[in-house]
């Protein structure tokens, strides 16, 4: 069913303002009162990729909790943020190696910008060929929801004129570890 809209009469009143014809009045330019539990939202947000951690501190920080849920939280912990860690220097290790290869020296100031920068991408074909490797070689991207975060590097490193082989090669060289899933 299809209907047509029509309108009939003084066509010129369409065109003429709301308030001529309900009264004109001043309005109210005070905002209305916020509720009070709108001002907590917010107040304890945790960036995303931090919530494994944070529920984990929670889980250790509350007192209804066993002592042994409690030295579990601690364990799981304490693995997730050694993972971290691994990744992270894997990945530094990585660019460590491009560096190297690629001047014969590195440089610490380099290094940390490389890792930290946030360059806008245009090289894709260097990037896709980065992330292809490193997902294939050293973290399945999939399966690590932390090697999401560590992307960027690559297109630091693509941005600055490293060539995708040299990449390539680099993150063939550093990642000879054993498949490793579920880096969160």
């Amino acid at each position: 069913n299809t209907s047509t809209v029509c309108q009939f009469g003084d066509m010129n009143i369409s065109k003429l303002p709301v308030g001529m014809f309900q009264g004109e009045k001043t309005a109210d330019v005070r905002p209305p009162p916020i509720p009070p539990s709108w001002l907590s939202c917010g107040a304890t947000a945790v960036p995303g990729p931090e919530v494994p951690v944070e529920i984990l501190r929670r889980v250790m920080a509350d007192p209804s909790v066993t002592d042994e849920e409690r030295q579990d939280a601690r364990m799981k912990l304490g693995k997730l943020l050694a993972n971290r860690l691994f990744m992270t220097g894997k990945v530094q290790d990585i660019v460590e190696h491009v560096l190297t290869s690629a001047n014969g020296e590195i440089s610490n100031d380099e290094v940390d910008l490389i890792l930290h920068d946030n360059k806008p991408l245009t090289d894709t074909d260097c990037y896709f060929a980065a992330v292809d490797a490193f997902h294939e070689n050293c973290f399945n991207l999939g399966q690590n929801d932390f090697a999401l975060r560590q992307l960027n590097t690559f297109v630091n490193l693509c941005q600055r004129n490293y060539s995708p082989q040299l990449i390539q090669d680099s993150i063939q060289a550093v990642c000879v570890h054993p498949s490793m899933y579920g880096i969160h």
